[in-house]
């Protein structure tokens, strides 16, 4: 019974300090020319398994799947209030070429350095 209080305690200390991280970071945000999106993407990575690993091992084995749901769709949101009608139809060519051109050469990016490694691994 101790144990189940400890960890709830520490799942829900876990909570209350990401949504205290995104709260300092979407204020951040709107006081300084960083956009909102990379300050909280930047806590995640910092605070997160990749960064200083702060949060229990247990509570990102069990949450991390749901709370990057939660996060996309806020990022989603965040992304989605600045794009309006008027702007798609003024923009929305080169906005449509600007996106191919970066997923065509982020492809070829990717591709040749998969293929440059390969080559590499295989040279005696």
């Amino acid at each position: 019974m101790q144990i189940e209080i400890t960890q709830m305690s520490s799942t829900l200390l876990s909570v209350g300090g990401i949504f205290l991280l995104g709260f300092a970071a979407d204020l951040a945000g709107r006081y300084t020319p960083l956009p909102r999106v990379t300050l909280l993407l930047l806590c995640g990575l910092l605070f997160g398994p990749a960064g200083l690993d702060l949060l229990p091992h247990r509570f990102v084995n069990e949450w991390f799947p749901l709370l990057t749901h939660i996060a996309l769709c806020m990022v989603g949101f965040l992304l989605g209030e600045k794009i309006t009608l008027s702007a798609i139809r003024e923009r929305g060519r080169s906005l449509l070429w600007i996106s191919v051109g970066q997923a065509m050469c982020a492809s070829l990016l990717v591709g040749m350095v998969l293929f440059l490694w390969g080559r590499l691994r295989r040279s005696p």
